[in-house]
């Protein structure tokens, strides 16, 4: 299914130029995405898919109610909030580059189960 999913779409640009934290007690710290279509449709399409299997899908990742983000730090305390949000304010720079491939692992710890090419740019 994902390696399907993969032929059909496109390879896509994005960049991360804010970041932040989830006001929840999980204490996750993130890289925020521009507004990018690519990122958006892809979400869509990969939501309609799990769904048409019978997937359960939680509610922070359907289409209408996704925040779009990168986790960088997760289940930290409220001070290590603090100190990564502070060290981000200092040294954060955009990052740019190319969503080329999807994938699915295995969490935790993070162990890659499989990786799937995009469709390239042409």
């Amino acid at each position: 299914m994902l390696e399907q999913f993969a032929r059909t779409h496109m390879a896509f640009r994005a960049s991360f130029a804010a970041f932040g934290a989830f006001p929840t007690s999980q204490g996750v710290v993130y890289l925020s995405p521009t507004s990018n279509d690519g990122l958006f449709d892809a979400h869509r399409s990969m939501h309609r898919l799990l769904t048409e299997l019978g997937a359960a899908i939680d509610k922070h990742y359907i289409p209408e109610t996704w925040i779009p983000h990168s986790t960088i730090g997760f289940e930290l305390s409220t001070k290590e909030v603090a100190v990564a949000l502070s060290w981000l304010h200092n040294n954060f720079r955009p990052v740019e580059g190319m969503f080329a491939s999807i994938g699915v692992i295995e969490f935790p710890p993070v162990k890659q189960l499989a990786v799937f090419n995009l469709h390239p740019v042409t």
